[in-house]
């Protein structure tokens, strides 16, 4: 049964694919976060006291609504529950 043998190669290398795609996509993302994190701190104190603490609080917020609503529009999932137990 040389068909069953070669769909379960291709499905672990999409199990390799989907881990590297998704360790990139993760180190991209602090990448970008710290960048943005970076750039409202020198904003920040550019702007001076009141000001500045404003624009780092509003860069946070925007921030984790970006991610809060990339969860929320990804779909329905497994639980998280589940994919602990269930991981190789």
């Amino acid at each position: 049964m040389p068909g069953r043998r070669y769909w379960g190669w291709q499905r672990e290398r999409a199990h390799d694919i989907r881990r590297v795609f998704l360790s990139v996509l993760v180190v991209v993302m602090f990448g970008t976060v710290f960048a943005t994190v970076h750039h409202a701190e020198e904003i920040a104190h550019r702007v001076g006291e009141p000001y500045g603490t404003l624009v780092l609080t509003l860069a946070v917020t925007l921030i984790e609504v970006a991610l809060i609503l990339s969860m929320m529009l990804s779909g329905p999932g497994i639980p998280l529950s589940h994919a602990i137990r269930c991981s190789p």
